[in-house]
């Protein structure tokens, strides 16, 4: 975890700056220095101290030189420290110094939260966050376990291949469960909100809509990582989907499920496995939701079976951040014309 010093953030330079006529900046820092004191109403010593300060400030590393916080980061937790400005004045010396010209967004500064969130929290977690710290969970476990995660992710076989993500998370998972410093309602917080949030968005949809309040929320992590296993193990199998399928049954029977939940455990993960099994054996009148129904006929019209709709439904269902994005891109790759994709978009609800 990513400590950090919070308190009162000493600047004794600034008035021995004041004091010289100004002559040590840099025409760049000068530019800052500027807006603070004229924009942003910052006095000339807090003004002057916060830019020399940010400067200086490096990455941190550990002894093994992994870099524990990175240069902005290091920055951002000095400024969030200092005494004399405003989460606002603070905000925009942070759009001004650290963003700058590149992509991105400025910290929160307005509590440490928000603060921690918008720091350490990659953008495609801080929605799942602030979830779990409305839950009642710190947010300091939640970057704990988000950065366990991120590490079990980056690790590699003995072949020296990236370990599947079902791996990453099942390690995370033991990681959570074995940590005795928590109650078992922080763990199941923590499962929820580093991993199932992380999902893609039909496991999500499984959990939330079907199987939450049915199993727990550590089963339904082992289920799926299981799924995605044998899954893997089955590529290339002639009828994988519904090889897959039997062995996945064959694994629920050892589990000891009542017959409810085994019930809805076997028709939540039915679903992940029809799409791939025979989807020429489909047609557009099976679909039920809302927005398919409404645009399906314009799918079909524009030229799109109901074989590709499906594959690309599937591909959809495999991506976590920025799915709207992705799923688009993959479409124009396998050639959809700008009308199909626009219905196609349709159907799974988004506006295009």
């Amino acid at each position: 975890m990513k400590a950090m010093a919070f308190g009162k953030y000493a600047i004794p330079e600034a008035q021995d700056y004041v004091d010289s006529g100004f002559q040590t900046m840099s025409a760049d820092q000068t530019a800052v220095y500027d807006n603070l004191r004229k924009y942003q109403d910052v006095d000339a010593r807090t003004a002057y101290g916060a830019v020399q300060t940010l400067s200086g400030i490096e990455a941190v590393k550990d002894a093994d030189g992994n870099t524990i916080k990175t240069t902005k980061q290091a920055q951002r937790d000095a400024l969030f420290a200092m005494d004399g400005m405003t989460p606002a004045q603070k905000q925009a010396l942070d759009r001004m110094m650290l963003v700058g010209s590149e992509a991105g967004t400025p910290a929160d500064y307005s509590d440490r939260t928000k603060f921690m969130i918008s720091n350490y929290v990659a953008e495609h977690q801080q929605a799942a966050a602030q979830a779990a710290v409305d839950d009642g969970l710190s947010i300091d476990s939640f970057i704990q376990y988000a950065d366990a995660l991120k590490e079990e992710k980056s690790k590699t076989d003995e072949a020296g291949d990236t370990v599947p993500e079902s791996t990453a998370q099942e390690q995370t998972l033991n990681r959570i469960l074995q940590d005795s410093s928590l109650d078992q309602t922080a763990k199941d917080g923590l499962i929820t909100h580093v991993l199932i949030d992380g999902m893609s968005d039909n496991r999500k949809a499984a959990w939330q809509d079907t199987l939450k309040g049915t199993i727990s929320a550590e089963q339904f992590v082992r289920f799926a990582d299981k799924y995605a296993e044998i899954k893997r193990q089955n590529e290339g199998v002639e009828d994988q989907a519904q090889v897959s399928a039997t062995n996945f049954s064959y694994y629920l029977d050892g589990v000891g499920l009542n017959a409810d939940a085994r019930a809805k455990v076997d028709d939540s993960f039915k679903y992940y496995m029809m799409f791939p099994a025979e989807p020429k054996a489909y047609s557009y009148d099976m679909l039920t939701s809302k927005n398919e129904v409404a645009y399906r006929d314009a799918a079909q019209d524009s030229g799109v079976d109901f074989e590709t709709y499906a594959a690309i439904k599937e591909f959809k269902g495999e991506q976590t951040g920025a799915v709207k994005d992705k799923t688009v891109s993959h479409m124009r790759e396998m050639g959809l014309t700008q009308a199909q994709i626009k219905n196609i978009g349709r159907m799974f609800g988004w506006k295009m």
